[in-house]
């Protein structure tokens, strides 16, 4: 519903909010450009761009919020423009080749010292979570098969059956420690990572990793599409 998207983006933000960098923001994968509005609503100074390939004929852009329906791996703004580019629940949806491209393309958005914030479904295999309880400690007990298979029929029952998107699903997962070295490949700055666990208000039954990533002067545009 309406309403539970939108505590779900509420949410969503209160983790984000401390490592918002600048006022230029490109979310990619943005769906509606629902945290983009609140964004903006917290700061008007903001100018926010939100692209995605299935933006709904619904969402309408306004004054300093734009929509760009557009292929995932293709980003139409300027070379260095960006202070902070925000991928929000939606690198899984990516091909592994796709996930190179793409954050090859959001490097050279970014401005020098310009911020990553990556909030990304997944799991940790050596990281406490900031949100325990018995339901993770349960998911948490399971193998690393069963946990994927767990995540793959929730993310089915999600975005097919309960949402109707017709959303690419490779099932494209990786530990929080995996999406740390697959970031390492580019030279990025690791400025923070945390597993969070469960969502505190259960907005989505599936668990999250938040990571940091700055762009510095040793950061590379493009690498191999294989880690070692």
């Amino acid at each position: 519903s309406y309403s539970s998207r939108k505590k779900r983006h509420y949410e969503i933000h209160s983790y984000i909010k401390p490592h918002l960098h600048g006022n230029k923001i490109l979310e990619v994968g943005c769906a509606d450009g629902s945290l983009g509005q609140i964004l903006l609503a917290e700061d008007r100074n903001r100018i926010y761009i939100g692209t995605d390939p299935l933006i709904p004929e619904s969402a309408k852009p306004s004054d300093h919020f734009y929509l760009i329906r557009q292929e995932l791996t293709i980003l139409p703004v300027a070379d260095d423009s960006m202070d902070c580019v925000l991928l929000i629940d939606m690198l899984h949806h990516a091909s592994p080749e796709d996930q190179f491209k793409l954050i090859s393309q959001v490097i050279s958005k970014l401005k020098t010292n310009g911020r990553i914030i990556f909030f990304e479904y997944c799991y940790s295999t050596d990281k406490a979570a900031l949100n325990g309880s018995k339901s993770l400690d349960k998911f948490m007990s399971l193998s690393d098969s069963q946990k994927i298979s767990c995540m793959s029929i929730i993310d089915w029952i999600g975005n097919s059956l309960i949402h109707r998107r017709d959303i690419p699903m490779p099932y494209s997962y990786k530990t929080v420690e995996e999406w740390e070295k697959f970031y390492s490949t580019f030279k990025l700055k690791l400025v923070q990572s945390q597993y969070l666990g469960f969502s505190k208000d259960f907005f989505h039954p599936g668990t999250y990793g938040l990571l940091i990533l700055e762009k510095t002067n040793e950061t590379l545009g493009s690498v191999n599409n294989t880690v070692e």
